[in-house]
């Protein structure tokens, strides 16, 4: 089983559909996908995974017919749901932890502001935002476990958020197939959409090298 896993994993990343088509692998593709979205949007550390350009490239999975596209955006939905749900509790129960403490410190200033304004200027509805923003897509449920306290709200508007993030992007890349060329470029045009993602894992790796000698100086 685990040599299955990493097998998929390194198909996904060299896009070899080959390998991806083979029997009994979709629903080995619907869990890793979901893994991978459940850790980036509940915990910090795991923000620069590269979950938007993911949700793109399963929507191409979807035009192969390797994976249903109604059951990919119901399991991309649940996995969200809960990811945000393991970071608001994080807020909620878990903020004392030192460990949960210093992920919320190692955010740049910029983001910390930048979440704040969503949250004062648009309230629940900066849930909605977030999703299409790396870093918030995690903070915010985290820092709403801080100051909500309607469950049922946060709930409700992590339902909803999770499911019209994962229709827009999964739709988004199931509509590649209309592109003019895209039958002549479409090892290319998947090609960047997951070295899009690179160059934010390596901003944020540099970002948080940078912060930590700051704080050490300090």
């Amino acid at each position: 089983m685990i040599d299955t896993i990493q097998q998929l994993i390194v198909g996904l990343w060299h896009q070899d559909f080959a390998l991806l088509s083979s029997p009994h692998t979709a629903t080995y593709l619907y869990f890793i996908i979901g893994i991978i979205i459940m850790l980036e949007s509940g915990f910090l550390p795991a923000a620069p995974l590269p979950c938007d350009s993911l949700l793109v490239v399963s929507g191409i999975l979807a035009i192969q017919g390797i994976l249903n596209l109604p059951i990919l955006i119901i399991d991309i939905t649940i996995f969200a749901v809960i990811g945000s749900w393991l970071a608001y509790l994080q807020g909620k129960w878990l903020y004392k932890i030192p460990l949960i403490h210093r992920w919320v410190d190692s955010v740049p200033e910029k983001r910390n502001q930048q979440v704040e304004s969503l949250l004062n200027k648009y309230g629940l509805a900066s849930f909605f935002i977030s999703r299409f923003i790396p870093v918030a897509r995690n903070l915010i449920p985290l820092i709403m476990g801080l100051k909500a306290n309607s469950k049922r709200k946060f709930f409700i508007a992590n339902l909803l958020s999770a499911l019209i993030w994962s229709t827009i992007l999964i739709g988004g890349g199931f509509m590649i197939q209309y592109l003019p060329g895209y039958e002549k470029y479409k090892h290319q045009l998947t090609t960047i959409l997951l070295l899009i993602p690179l160059i934010g894992l390596t901003f944020g790796i540099i970002s948080a090298v940078y912060i930590a000698i700051k704080n050490r100086k300090k």
